[in-house]
């Protein structure tokens, strides 16, 4: 499997007009591929970007900048509007004069009950997104959800395109009303400060069904997380039942009020919000990455390197690997019989000699040195191994165990050794005839690449 390369927007944008500008080749040329087969990370996205580094003289840079700027936009206006209701609505609930108090109840419901519910719903349906694509429990709880909000906002905020589809706009509207929230906690934050800075505020509660125990119980549950740090910020029974009325006008028992609700607007306002922008961030990212390797013209260009990557195999081998009837091969044998004839030095790492043997004779493969490395060979044994080597090697590992830094360490040194040439050779199970996956492979192959070492090359069969 290949690993997850993150891909930025501006890249996004740029290789999407790219791949839909049909006055560019969507083909590479062989010496690109060996750029990508010697000097790239072997992901698809990596491989992408390659060639749109390659590709970029036909950028429309206008209009890649307007898409760019309606995103900006959005952020400014969600932001902006939402950082200016939070503030208004926290000034407006902390108003207090001599005919009323700063009613605790009703700001704790407003700006930390809803708020938080609602970080609940948003974040099950993040992970919904991100780890039950395919289920009909996604359909079933988020299409409405995506007809009711998403829909009208990208109207209003982003119009989809063929570089900007609805899938994108919607991962972007995620993010928006999530930095949306943050900006309205930010704003009811500072609202609290400034109030508190330039006016004398008094708090305290009023309710007809909730009596001063019931309340406690409440607020000792809300401010279990920091109970125990800041026990100031904890309202007492004693300042709870003083400050039932209006008529209790202490600046001292209102400092626990106030601190309460600083730390309530923390742990659940900023803390649960913070954690779904990272959620809806990643789910940004990765509808970035599907969407570009979902498009068919990308899949074009990647299947054309990945058949032409197979080029560069065969002349690995042809330059290091020639036997004296080689002249008689065709490009299919090429690998085959030089594998199986031209290697002074065989090494199983991790295998047992046993295994090692049992595979040999299956493959009806020998050579004159049987060596093992790696496992429980000691790291003595294989530098005196490292030493002796000169050379053609080739190095039979497990394809289902991916390369390991020792595995590493042990073929850089290999290759700075008298060895004129080094193959890996990833073994599948002997109940498939030793013939491995490709997608484990494709691991060996890109940690080949990564090491990127003219000396050091991979047989894929």
């Amino acid at each position: 499997m290949f690993k997850k390369a993150k891909i930025k927007l501006n890249e996004y944008l740029n290789l999407k007009y790219l791949l839909h500008d049909e006055s560019v080749e969507k083909k590479a040329s062989i010496e690109d591929i060996k750029v990508y087969w010697r000097h790239k990370d072997s992901t698809h996205i990596e491989k992408l970007l390659q060639w749109l580094k390659q590709n970029q003289q036909h950028l429309d840079s206008d209009k890649i900048d307007r898409v760019k700027n309606r995103v900006t936009l959005s952020f400014i206006i969600v932001t902006l509007v939402m950082f200016i209701v939070g503030f208004l609505l926290g000034f407006s609930l902390l108003s207090y004069d001599d005919r009323s108090i700063v009613n605790v109840t009703w700001f704790l419901f407003i700006m930390i009950f809803l708020p938080f519910i609602l970080s609940i719903f948003s974040f099950f349906y993040s992970i919904i997104v991100l780890y039950n694509k395919n289920s009909s429990t996604k359909n079933k709880y988020t299409q409405m959800l995506e007809e009711t909000v998403f829909k009208p906002l990208s109207k209003l905020l982003l119009n989809p395109s063929s570089i900007m589809p609805n899938d994108l706009i919607k991962n972007i509207l995620l993010v928006r009303l999530q930095q949306g929230s943050l900006a309205l906690l930010i704003g009811t934050m500072i609202a609290l400060f400034v109030t508190l800075l330039a006016k004398y505020v008094v708090f305290g509660w009023e309710s007809t069904i909730i009596d001063t125990s019931s309340l406690q119980s409440l607020i000792n549950f809300i401010a279990f997380p920091w109970i125990f740090c800041c026990p100031s910020a904890v309202p007492s029974l004693e300042v709870i039942e003083d400050t039932q009325n209006y008529l209790s006008n202490s600046i001292i028992l209102s400092q626990s009020w106030w601190k309460f609700l600083g730390m309530s607007l923390i742990v659940y306002g900023f803390i649960p919000r913070f954690i779904l922008l990272y959620l809806s961030n990643k789910i940004f990212y990765n509808g970035l990455r599907e969407n570009i390797l979902n498009d068919k013209n990308a899949k074009e260009i990647l299947l054309f390197i990945q058949k032409s990557s197979n080029v560069t195999t065969t002349q690995f081998l042809h330059k290091n690997h020639k036997t004296k009837d080689e002249s008689s091969y065709t490009s299919h044998d090429i690998s085959k019989k030089t594998v199986e004839k031209s290697f002074d030095y065989i090494i199983g790492w991790s295998l047992t000699m046993k295994a090692l043997r049992v595979m040999l004779e299956h493959k009806k493969m020998s050579a004159s040195h049987i060596e093992i490395a790696g496992g429980s060979v000691s790291v003595d044994r294989e530098d005196e191994l490292i030493s002796s080597i000169e050379g053609c090697v080739i190095i039979f590992v497990d394809s289902w165990e991916a390369p390991q830094k020792d595995f590493v360490n042990f073929v850089s040194n290999l290759s700075k050794s008298k060895v004129s040439s080094i193959l890996i050779y990833p073994l599948g199970m002997a109940d498939d005839d030793y013939k491995p996956k490709s997608k484990n492979v494709s691991i060996w192959k890109n940690k080949i690449e990564i090491i990127n070492n003219p000396k050091i090359g991979i047989y894929d069969a």
